[in-house]
């Protein structure tokens, strides 16, 4: 979404920057579940690819959730976020600030991206496969947590603005 809006802004010629807000102090995780589950945010889009994911992987526990709903991020040890137009969500960052493993078709660093073109059968097994590849990992993406929790730095926002509005 950050860089989607910047690229559009750009190209009608309108000078942008991302501006990443702040993240409240506090506590994020340093480990998985013990037990694996996968989150799964999706739309109407990509539902029936999904439905076809989940049932071709039934040793699998996968939870779905709709926009505005929450759930405890501490049950899941990764998400697949899917959505029209793709876009980076607030939930689908605390995921990631939080180092869990990602699937998505968002292009940002550490997201998991997954091009996804129409083909439904190519985009399953994709899918099947990256599930599977992170599926038994034990240890959270820690290098996605380092570059989210550096981006939402209170100190950055604080000097980006100092900057921009000095400009």
């Amino acid at each position: 979404q950050d860089k989607t809006t910047k690229t559009a802004l750009d190209e009608v010629g309108i000078k942008s920057e991302v501006l990443h807000l702040p993240m409240e102090e506090g506590r994020f995780m340093t480990s998985l579940p013990p037990k694996s589950r996968v989150l799964v945010f999706t739309d109407e889009t990509y539902r029936p690819l999904m439905d076809a994911v989940v049932k071709a992987m039934p040793d699998i526990n996968f939870d779905f959730v709709g926009f505005g709903e929450m759930k405890d991020i501490d049950e899941y040890s990764s998400i697949i976020h899917l959505i029209n137009p793709p876009s980076m969500t607030g939930g689908f960052r605390n995921m990631l600030i939080n180092g869990r493993w990602a699937i998505s078709n968002v292009k940002e660093p550490y997201a998991g991206y997954i091009h996804i073109d129409g083909d439904f059968e190519a985009a399953k097994k994709s899918l099947v496969n990256k599930i599977e590849s992170f599926h038994e990992l034990t240890e959270i993406n820690k290098e996605a947590q380092i570059y989210y929790l550096h981006q939402h730095n209170p100190e950055s926002f604080h000097k980006m603005m100092e900057r921009i509005l000095s400009e």
